[in-house]
């Protein structure tokens, strides 16, 4: 368990530079840290981009709570990953998008919404 806390980053910087662990080893540490952290942000920005595309938005119609686009989550998916949309997660493939990406049809506008 004790040599388990060594590679808490402060005490392998304090092991570091009292001479008890060598430098390649800190190095390796640090890098497990960085790849860490970038997991977890890609993983926010992952799960950011699956809830707005579930909900047929933008970045900047989730911020302002605009829900033009909004067909239902089965049919957002399919909007942007295509008919086969679950297979896409695992064996990405191309296929043609619906519309020709200048015309967009889109719910009826309730006023008050």
């Amino acid at each position: 368990m004790e040599r388990l806390l060594t590679y808490i980053f402060p005490v392998t910087v304090y092991e570091w530079y009292v001479g008890y662990m060598p430098t390649s080893t800190v190095l390796v540490v640090l890098e497990v840290y960085v790849c860490a952290v970038a997991c977890i942000g890609c993983g926010g920005l992952f799960g950011w981009q699956i809830m707005i595309i579930r909900d047929g938005q933008t970045s900047y119609e989730a911020v302002k709570n605009i829900k033009r686009y909004n067909f239902g989550r089965i049919q957002n998916l399919r909007e942007v990953f295509g008919p086969y949309w679950g297979l896409n997660f695992v064996f990405p493939v191309w296929t043609k998008q619906p519309g020709n990406g200048i015309d967009w049809t889109h719910t009826k506008t309730v006023k008050g919404y």
